[in-house]
């Protein structure tokens, strides 16, 4: 996997393909691995590229107080020094945050945007920031188990991506929710002037359907796609349906 410099971050990413750019963004707990059904769908007509956001998996951690603001920033440096001009943007849950602060600050380097599990606001209940400070991992056994809906929990290929959320650092996953929890772009959604797909599981309860349908009623002319019995991992719940919906809206968006 390589390595590219940000900022005086280190980055790691995955990178397969050629064609036009379409950059992959993780979630909270999560690493560049969530996509690899997607690396594999892509292969052939784009080049996918997936970072690990600054501390996960192998990337340096930002200096100061994370923020989805800081992680945008980090992937605005990474497209410069990666050469990508313009891409297509897809981001899950907190990585969904991340592509929305990246298409409100630098708008040039996006052609067209996909959002899946998210939210213009990711607010974290008080309660579950406490539980994560004080039995971090207690708190991801129980959060795992209400993450998926019935493919999810039916698809044995997710025990690694378990394992993955599991062993994240403590430092990491209280960052990121902290991050989400200080997320609110609902006041800058109608700048969104870009092709836009919205997928979400008609089974996740960390963001519910509704977070989808705000942001459809509210970015104009996008497009808005519910899977069926499927939680808050879409692209690895149901990747066949995932995939489907990603390939045909860039077809026509690319």
């Amino acid at each position: 996997m390589p390595l590219q410099e940000v900022g005086g971050l280190k980055v790691f990413y995955e990178r397969e393909g050629e064609g036009f750019p379409v950059y992959l963004l993780h979630g909270a707990l999560l690493t560049h691995s969530v996509w690899r059904p997607q690396f594999e769908a892509l292969r052939g007509r784009y080049m996918a590229i997936a970072p690990d956001l600054p501390g996960h998996g192998g990337s340096d951690p930002l200096p100061g107080e994370p923020s989805i603001k800081g992680y945008a920033e980090v992937v605005a440096g990474m497209m410069e020094a990666l050469g990508t001009e313009e891409a297509a943007v897809v981001g899950h849950s907190m990585g969904g945050a991340v592509a929305l602060q990246l298409t409100l600050d630098h708008p040039e380097k996006v052609r067209s945007l996909v959002l899946a599990n998210t939210g213009a606001k990711l607010g974290v209940s008080p309660l579950l920031l406490e539980m994560l400070r004080e039995n971090f991992r207690g708190a991801l056994e129980v959060g795992w188990k209400s993450m998926l809906g019935r493919k999810g929990r039916k698809r044995e290929e997710l025990e690694g991506l378990r394992r993955e959320v599991e062993g994240t650092r403590p430092e990491v996953g209280v960052w990121d929710f902290e991050a989400c929890n200080a997320f609110d772009c609902r006041s800058r959604l109608a700048e969104i002037k870009k092709p836009t797909l919205i997928v979400g599981g008609n089974e996740d309860v960390l963001t519910p359907v509704w977070y989808h349908e705000y942001l459809h009623q509210h970015i104009a002319g996008s497009s808005l796609v519910i899977l069926r019995e499927v939680g808050h991992l879409s692209m690895a719940e149901d990747p066949p349906s995932f995939n489907s919906a990603l390939l045909d809206f860039l077809g026509k968006t690319v």
